[in-house]
């Protein structure tokens, strides 16, 4: 077992730690096509955070063992009496029925640097250091149909809901399901959904990030996802928990400051989620994506705060609006170093009795003019939260777009260095109705190790 390990991540060295227990009955020709997708993206830093990456690896490891069922008996699982009895395999590592159990973490360390004496500068401070993920995380199997992946955040700041967006999943993966094809899988846990063009990006790791934070609010949660693939067609579909809490003012003894606390709520909505995609090519890809259900508004706003880490944008924790999305997304690979991605996301929101129009445009490039060393992001985003004027904070805003570019420095598969920066495009190319703060910037430089 041990030799076919080592033969398999020498083909997939980019591949995470987490994807070892699926890796070890994947074919060499599988493994090469998975290599070949991740190297046309980055590399995935103790984690791969394209969404459903993990899963593929299972359910190609369970189509092969099906093909493999008159050489061998394989195990099928049964909900009502498994059998848990281990397996003995020479040179594998097992304790009773768990086995392959693999650990790892990651450390992302940031520093903001913001436009002086603009709004965010002015909530933050100047070179603002945050430690914005310090996790240890763990995978296993147990038998061969069932996996989990669990990670734990190590509290570093009192940004723990905003990094759990992206980080501090557990989950457990069901796959060869009697009475359901051999394709299909179910995971179960908190994990984080697929919605448009944030399913095939790095957005957890890169201070770039995907316009799903806007378009949606939330996208990880505790879920009940069923997925799979035919052929080229990949599909998931999930139902949410929803979110559950609300943020509340409460006065303070110091004069005229108030806090928040987080107080319970009744969604009274169980938000669905699904997506379909399309790879019919090497070098395009093609996804829809729907949404509906009752989440936290998100508002364009100025610049950038820890509370939820988006720039331009500011999510109101303090009311539930109901949303439908849909929207379709696409990856162009222009050559072997060139990749495009482009999203149009389409909606509305009704709060108090009114419908809110809510789109939104994407685009990013990637170009890896040094691959596996160096790669140059470009991306331009611009949300339209539907709202003809909204005052969030004391502050008049409309809709917002910016542009951001990255140059990210690979010291190896597992630590990488990145400088990034964003920038208000009014005044830029739009009209910025006389506002003063505007245009506004941000840079950013991230350090990421794993382990």
């Amino acid at each position: 077992m041990g030799g076919i390990l080592s033969k398999h991540l020498n083909l997939t060295h980019t591949l995470t730690l987490c994807l070892l227990p699926a890796l070890l009955a994947v074919p060499q020709s599988l493994a090469k096509t998975n290599k070949d997708a991740v190297l046309r993206g980055q590399p995935s830093f103790g984690k791969n955070y394209e969404a459903g990456l993990i899963q593929k690896f299972i359910v190609a490891q369970n189509s092969t063992q099906t093909k493999k069922q008159t050489e061998e008996k394989t195990e099928s699982l049964n909900f009502e009496s498994p059998d848990l009895t281990p397996k003995e395999e020479n040179g594998s590592l097992a304790f009773g029925p768990i086995n392959n159990l693999n650990f790892g973490g990651a450390l992302d360390m940031r520093a903001y640097f913001p436009q002086m004496s603009g709004p965010t500068e002015e909530d933050m401070g100047f070179g603002a250091f945050d430690i914005h993920v310090a996790e240890l995380f763990l995978t296993t199997n147990i038998g061969d149909h069932i996996s989990i992946l669990a990670e734990q955040l190590l509290v570093t700041s009192k940004m723990g809901d905003t990094v759990g967006q992206d980080h501090g999943f557990v989950y457990a993966i069901f796959s060869s399901i009697p009475g359901l094809p051999e394709d299909i899988a179910i995971k179960i846990g908190r994990l984080r959904n697929r919605f448009g063009i944030d399913a095939r990006l790095d957005s957890p790791a890169n201070p770039l990030r995907s316009p799903v934070y806007k378009t949606i609010g939330s996208i990880t949660d505790k879920s009940l996802e069923m997925s799979g693939t035919l052929g080229p067609v990949e599909f998931s579909a999930a139902v949410l928990n929803g979110a559950d809490t609300l943020k509340a003012p409460v006065t303070t003894t110091v004069p005229g400051v108030t806090a928040d606390v987080a107080v319970k709520a009744r969604n009274g909505s169980k938000p669905v989620v699904a997506r379909l995609s399309i790879d019919p090519f090497d070098s395009f890809s093609l996804g829809v994506s729907g949404y509906t259900g009752r989440d936290y508004p998100v508002y364009s706003h100025y610049g950038l705060t820890m509370d939820d880490l988006l720039f331009n944008g500011h999510t109101d924790r303090g009311t539930l609006v109901y949303k439908n999305r849909a929207a379709i997304d696409a990856r162009i690979s222009l050559s072997s170093n060139i990749d495009f991605y482009a999203e149009y996301m389409m909606g509305t929101d009704r709060q108090g009795g009114k419908t809110f129009d809510v789109s939104s445009i994407y685009g990013r490039l990637n170009y890896r003019f040094v691959p596996q060393k160096w790669t140059l992001q470009l991306q331009y985003e611009l949300f339209n939260d539907g709202r003809d004027v909204v005052f969030t904070n004391g502050s008049a805003y409309n809709d917002s777009g910016n542009f951001g570019a990255s140059l990210t420095f690979y010291i190896n598969d597992q630590a990488l260095i990145r400088i990034a920066g964003l920038v208000d495009d009014r005044s830029l190319f739009r009209n910025n109705n006389d506002d003063s703060k505007a245009p506004e910037y941000l840079g950013i430089a991230q350090t990421l190790l794993s382990f």
